[in-house]
């Protein structure tokens, strides 16, 4: 558990958790917008789907 007494580890780790929070709260927002505007649970889920697609990606990153 030292790792958890390290400054740097801990503003990592802190920084990520508000990140996350924000993405999260942003995503479910931007659905809410798009269900508001057109009442279409189709335009909606493309929304979604556009607002998630960058995270499927991610792991081509490291290549």
């Amino acid at each position: 558990m030292s790792v958890l007494k390290n400054k740097n580890f801990l503003f990592l780790f802190w920084g990520r958790f508000v990140t996350n929070i924000g993405d999260s709260i942003y995503s479910v927002a931007s659905m809410w917008l798009v269900f508001e505007l057109t009442k279409s649970s189709f335009y909606t889920g493309i929304a979604g789907a556009l607002i998630l697609l960058p995270s499927m990606f991610e792991f081509l990153d490291d290549v």
